[in-house]
């Protein structure tokens, strides 16, 4: 299976968006100024925007190179996390976060990120961060996940 999979890890679930979504989304990463600061952009702006950015997100499940996930807390949304902006030619994909402020500093990002989590072995690809940060590549594996290609940051 490509695209984007229920992944566990001690804390966190990382799912799939669903519309009710939006509302969680708008409250706590929306209507947070530093949220933005740190992203560049701001999807969840308005409530219309909110909703329409988990629709689109909900119909790009169907591409094979569609990676998007809400992160929950202990049954909570807390945030996102992303895989975007995949280039064949490049063999890489763009990795990001955004974390509920009330979560930050308790290593949510981090643990979604280790290779422990699967959120590096997506479906058919291998993806190995790179030491420029933000960056990761993405190799087809078919035969299973490895992770000697994971240098970390």
């Amino acid at each position: 299976m490509s695209g984007t999979v229920e992944l566990r890890t001690k804390r966190l679930l990382l799912r799939r968006y669903r519309p009710e979504d939006a509302a969680a989304l708008y409250r706590k990463l929306g209507c947070d100024s530093e949220i933005a600061r740190y992203t560049g952009w701001n999807p969840y702006e308005t409530e219309e925007m909110t909703r329409k950015t988990v629709a689109d997100r909900i119909v790009k499940y169907t591409e094979e190179h569609a990676y998007g996930w809400a992160i929950e807390h202990e049954g909570e949304l807390i945030g996102t996390a992303g895989a975007y902006d995949y280039d064949a030619r490049q063999d890489s994909i763009e990795l990001g976060y955004s974390i509920e402020r009330d979560s930050w500093g308790k290593g949510f990002a981090s643990e979604a990120d280790q290779p422990h989590s699967g959120l590096v072995c997506l479906g058919q690809y291998r993806f190995a961060k790179s030491a420029w940060a933000g960056r990761i590549t993405a190799d087809p594996d078919r035969k299973g996940c490895a992770f000697d290609r994971w240098s970390g940051i």
